[in-house]
């Protein structure tokens, strides 16, 4: 296990779809810099686990896990079914075996993310 010193922790989660119709799931950071450099050190070539829990006020919250860390990582979003209509991919049993974790960020609205490094993903989803 590498220590990283400048390693910036996700401020949210995007979940979208691709011209191909996968379903990815994007960590989001201040810049494409700090999301190239998690994706690096946590996700690029490690085992990963990311469950995705749908809280009592409908809220979702994403618990993340490397293989190259001790740690889970806990990113609690605002994001709801009603303002996010795009967190129903990732319950879809369509979606299941198409979806990707990758790293990205936002300029203004707009999400930016690679869609040639990412993470094939088998969700958990809870609700509480």
């Amino acid at each position: 296990m590498k220590a990283v010193y400048d390693l910036e922790l996700p401020y949210d989660v995007a979940v979208t779809t691709s011209d191909n119709d996968s379903c990815f799931i994007v960590f989001l950071f201040s810049s494409p810099e700090k999301s190239e450099c998690f994706y690096n050190a946590l996700i690029f070539n490690r085992e990963c686990n990311l469950e995705v829990f749908e809280e009592p006020d409908g809220k979702h919250t994403f618990y993340f896990q490397s293989s190259n860390s001790p740690q889970t990582w806990v990113i609690k979003t605002d994001r709801t079914l009603e303002n996010n209509s795009q967190l129903k991919l990732i319950t879809d049993k369509d979606y299941k075996e198409y979806s990707y974790l990758t790293c990205g960020y936002k300029i203004e609205q707009q999400v930016f993310y690679p869609q040639d490094v990412a993470y094939p993903l088998f969700l958990s989803y809870f609700q509480e």
